[in-house]
């Protein structure tokens, strides 16, 4: 009985053992599409990366499309990967990256790209309009503007053929980096640029500003506040916390962009010396004199820039670049900040209409109040009917419409402005910022 019992427990063990292993397998399979996260809520991404518009290229056509990766259209080195200027055969002209080596380190960069800006349309990003991936190498096609990177004008030497760049166009910069980044704090999962600096912030042909370079980006469960990873990025552009304890957030991001809105208003380099310190560069600058701005850096058609605005902007950036991070403004208040500074042209003429309109009421005011009290002390023994005119029938007439006019004024949006004295100094500045801004 022994003899016949012994092969039923060997078939009974093999069959149990090759159903767990199929299940075990097809768990595996099930998983592996699936993006997976970390203990510290970092997404893993799968090994295949998926593009919404799932567009791929072939290594060849791209090839071709960039004269064999012909230094000729090269328009940009960074330190994971050249960018060359490409014709695709339907005239389209793109950029195309090009990862340099074929590790790991190119993967995790072509995944990063593929999933985060991939996947996100905005018109302060740049678009990713396809990629390729071979054993010849790693391709990432993105859209190409003419105008290059914000670092070129930044950067530009006298003679140069870039244009200067002037306050409003600065602003305009500004305001479209930074709706772009706020886009990307916004989403589900959050993502974190990791590398925002004036060479990753591209320029369409109307100076519109295309945040790009997602090759670091990290994605952040909505549940996490932070990750801990190694540190990456430029190192004038790093936030201090950043490079102490390795912890990631969103804040990370506003001390960047901090960083890149100094820049845009002095005109300084952040990268230009190893002891070079932007931040502490404008405090001394500051302390000694209000009007520090490198004016040869502005358009020289725009001598009469707006310098409260400009101030109020470089105190916005002394804040986001605040040593503590819980102290720094969310990117969405940033841009709410820049959107009020950037006050439409017909406004300010209104403005200025409704103040020149109070000066008259006021002198015409005196002058009626003058000739009234005038008149009653000749006509005060006089009785006259209500249709006999007193003289002063068109100049009451006037008054009650300068007084309508005026408090049509007072009641507009700049009633408050017209009554504070006019900014004349970078402390007077200072009080107006901190008593209307407050994170």
């Amino acid at each position: 009985m022994c003899s016949c019992v012994a092969p039923i427990y060997v078939y009974l063990g093999s069959q149990l053992s090759t159903f767990f292993n199929t299940w075990i397998v097809w768990n595996k399979r099930l998983d592996l599409g699936k993006p997976k996260t970390s203990n510290n809520g970092l997404k893993y991404l799968p090994k295949q990366p998926t593009l919404k518009s799932n567009v791929t290229f072939k290594y060849k056509e791209l090839e071709d499309a960039t004269g064999g990766f012909n230094k000729e259209n090269l328009i940009g080195v960074g330190g994971f990967a050249k960018v060359y200027k490409a014709t695709l055969p339907d005239s389209r002209v793109v950029a195309v990256k090009k990862l340099f080596g074929r590790g790991k380190q190119s993967d995790r960069e072509l995944r990063a790209e593929i999933e985060t800006v991939g996947n996100c349309h905005h018109p302060n990003l740049v678009q990713l309009l396809g990629y390729c991936r071979t054993k010849d190498g790693k391709l990432l096609v993105y859209e190409y503007f003419e105008n290059g990177s914000l670092n070129k004008y930044m950067r530009r030497n006298p003679g140069s053929k870039e244009a200067h760049l002037d306050w409003e166009t600065r602003l305009k910069i500004a305001l479209g980096a930074a709706e772009g980044l706020a886009y990307l704090h916004k989403r589900d999962p959050r993502i974190i640029h990791r590398d925002v600096k004036a060479s990753n912030i591209l320029l369409d042909e109307n100076f519109e500003a295309k945040v790009s370079d997602f090759g670091l980006a990290r994605l952040i469960d909505p549940a996490k506040t932070h990750v801990t990873t190694f540190i990456a990025g430029t190192k004038a552009y790093i936030a201090p916390e950043y490079q102490k304890s390795l912890r990631l957030t969103v804040k990370c991001d506003v001390y960047s962009y901090g960083i890149v809105l100094l820049e845009l208003l002095t005109g300084k380099d952040p990268s230009m010396g190893r002891n070079f310190d932007i931040i502490a560069w404008v405090k001394r600058r500051m302390g000694s004199s209000p009007d520090f701005f490198d004016v040869r850096m502005l358009d020289p058609a725009d001598k009469d820039a707006n310098k409260e605005a400009m101030t109020k902007a470089l105190y916005l950036a002394l804040d986001c670049t605040k040593i503590s991070p819980h102290q720094r403004p969310m990117m969405d208040e940033v841009v709410v900040q820049l959107k009020r500074l950037q006050k439409p042209a017909k406004l300010m003429d209104d403005e200025a209409e409704c103040s020149e309109f109070s000066s008259q009421h006021d002198e015409n005011s005196s002058l009626i109040s003058a000739v009234e009290e005038s008149s009653s002390t000749q006509t005060s023994s006089v009785v006259t009917s209500g249709a006999e005119d007193d003289g002063f029938s068109d100049i009451r007439l006037e008054s009650q419409q300068l007084t309508l006019g005026l408090e049509k004024c007072e009641s507009s949006p700049f009633s408050e402005t017209n009554s504070r004295p006019s900014p004349d100094s970078a402390d007077y500045i200072r009080k107006d910022y901190s008593r209307n801004l407050s994170f």
